[in-house]
């Protein structure tokens, strides 16, 4: 997905900015596959409330991390983005 921001501002020139944003269901670290390690992060918070801290682990987004979120994360596993986001600046 490609997403352009306007009028973004960085204290010396304003103007537009896109860039490609990639989501995976139960890619809980961020590393762009599902693996073992997801579903460990999501067990490891299993009965803790959702926040600021956490919320990657709630992958059912219920407010609460629990064995719904370990199961999705679980029926993930071995899935991966097919490309890597690159991030484009249209000032440039």
């Amino acid at each position: 997905m490609q997403i352009t921001l306007h009028n973004v501002n960085d204290g010396a020139r304003t103007g537009a900015v896109s860039g490609a944003f990639s989501a995976l269901q139960g890619d809980v670290n961020g590393c762009g596959t599902v693996t073992a390690s997801d579903v460990a992060q999501v067990k490891s918070r299993a009965g803790e409330a959702a926040d600021e801290t956490n919320f990657r682990a709630d992958v059912v987004p219920n407010g609460s991390i629990n064995a719904s979120d370990v199961g999705l994360v679980k029926s993930q596993s071995g899935s991966s983005l097919t490309t890597n986001p690159t991030r484009t600046d249209a000032n440039r």
